[in-house]
């Protein structure tokens, strides 16, 4: 049965206490006006159960208060996680004191204020409940706020002269730049702390799928920085990777890969790479050859995409360090595997043991559809396993790569110099592999 609290401070000597008394596990709030003194209140009463601040959590709206909002929240910063509900306006007054076994629930008119403690009529009630009766609520109030840090607090210091004023104009400027700071958050809730490294959160989000369609100016720009990054990588791959005979691109405008959505990458950028693979006298052995391709347009053989190389390869989620064998059509090493698969088969067997123990993965991926389809772990199978699936899911339309994946916060690829470290490891391990499976032409006959 619910009780009733309506004369001045009633409601709140209640909550004194259930706080000083029984001492809560956890207090919940949703005020939707705080004032300087109602914080201060909430804070001493907080001191005297020893709370930590995480398991003290205030809701409010963004326009909680219009003389000191930059004061207000710094005192509660300094005890409890405070958040602000950027829209629509917040506006319920609910107490959640989370003990052992149960909760009390308060719920009605009183703000965390002056006002609501002390000196209004107030209508609030409690129930003592096994779990909270609004846990979808708090949800989506997690979702649709911003929480209070010292971004956050600069903000409203900037505000702090103009919000009395009530200008539409500054308190609109408030909200958009609220939902700029939520929408941070937001992201970086799905990163780790990448502090340190080489490439930061800003460059995985603009190869997500939130970023990976767009076409403005801005992700192009973003996308640039992945790529100088890339170009920088490459200055020190290019020489170490001669010993094997592999070179970037022959045009410099495509040593990295597009960063413009368009027909040739499904109208999404969603990796940034940059490739290592035969000579530009290896892809054009009879001279100039042209021939339809499958939309009917004349396609040369020697473009150097269509042959297997070694590549970095950043994606959303980290960096993919190894072999990329065939394009979706007319993948020239695809065709040369074909062609000579009892002999390549050999080559692959003698040499299956030295790829076990990398976590190398093979991929054949539906580009168009963005799908890995089939994927085979060359550590957990064996060599006659890998042999039945590459001969049973290798087919066009399917991209194929061999790869070894590292996260994005792995403190392997931290640094520039981590990244090259581990490309050379990896592009060693499956040296074999690329030799018995694509067609290269020897130096002497170039």
């Amino acid at each position: 049965m619910s009780a009733y609290f309506w004369r001045q401070q009633a409601f709140w000597n209640d909550v004194e206490y259930e706080i000083l008394i029984n001492k809560p596990k956890k207090i919940v709030i949703s005020s939707a006006y705080l004032s300087l003194t109602g914080v201060e209140y909430l804070r001493d009463l907080c001191k005297e159960c020893n709370l930590k601040r995480e398991d003290i959590i205030v809701y409010c709206s963004i326009d909680f208060n219009d003389t000191k909002p930059a004061d207000i929240l710094e005192v509660l910063c300094s005890f409890a996680k405070p958040f602000l509900v950027v829209n629509p306006f917040l506006h319920s007054k609910i107490y959640e004191l989370h003990f052992e076994d149960n909760i009390i629930f308060y719920h009605g008119s009183a703000n965390l204020t002056e006002g609501g403690i002390s000196r209004n009529y107030e209508c609030m009630s409690k129930d003592v409940l096994e779990h909270s009766p609004v846990c979808d609520f708090w949800e989506h109030l997690s979702v649709n706020s911003v929480e209070v840090t010292e971004e956050v607090i600069a903000l409203y210091e900037l505000h702090q002269k103009t919000l009395p004023l009530k200008i539409q104009k500054n308190a609109g400027k408030l909200q958009t730049d609220l939902e700029k700071i939520k929408e941070k958050q937001y992201k970086m809730k799905a990163y780790p702390d990448l502090s340190g490294f080489y490439f930061d959160v800003d460059d995985y989000i603009t190869v997500s799928k939130e970023w990976y369609k767009v076409s403005n100016s801005t992700a192009t720009k973003r996308r640039k920085v992945i790529q100088d990054k890339l170009l920088a990588l490459h200055k020190d791959i290019e020489p170490r990777v001669k010993k094997w005979d592999l070179h970037p691109h022959y045009n410099k405008d495509n040593i990295s890969s597009g960063i413009i959505p368009s027909v040739f990458n499904h109208g999404r950028v969603g990796a940034i790479w940059v490739r290592y693979g035969k000579h530009k006298d290896e892809l054009n052995p009879y001279g100039s050859v042209e021939r339809k391709n499958r939309r009917g347009n004349k396609d040369p053989i020697e473009q150097f995409h269509k042959h297997a190389c070694f590549q970095v390869s950043f994606v959303s989620n980290g960096i993919d360090l190894g072999m990329f064998h065939s394009t979706a059509h007319d993948g020239i090493d695809r065709y040369h595997v074909r062609e000579r698969w009892h002999e390549i088969k050999g080559e692959i067997s003698r040499n299956y043991n030295s790829l076990v123990g990398n976590q190398l993965l093979w991929h054949f991926y539906d580009a168009k559809n963005d799908k890995f389809k089939y994927q085979f772990e060359i550590d957990k199978g064996t060599l006659d396993e890998f042999l039945d699936f590459y001969t049973k899911y290798d087919e066009d339309g399917l991209e194929s790569f061999c790869m070894r994946h590292f996260e994005s916060d792995d403190e392997r690829i931290k640094t520039k110099e981590g990244i090259l470290k581990e490309a050379m490891k990896i592009y060693e391990v499956l040296m074999t592999l690329y030799k018995a499976m694509t067609f290269r032409i020897p130096t002497s006959m170039r």
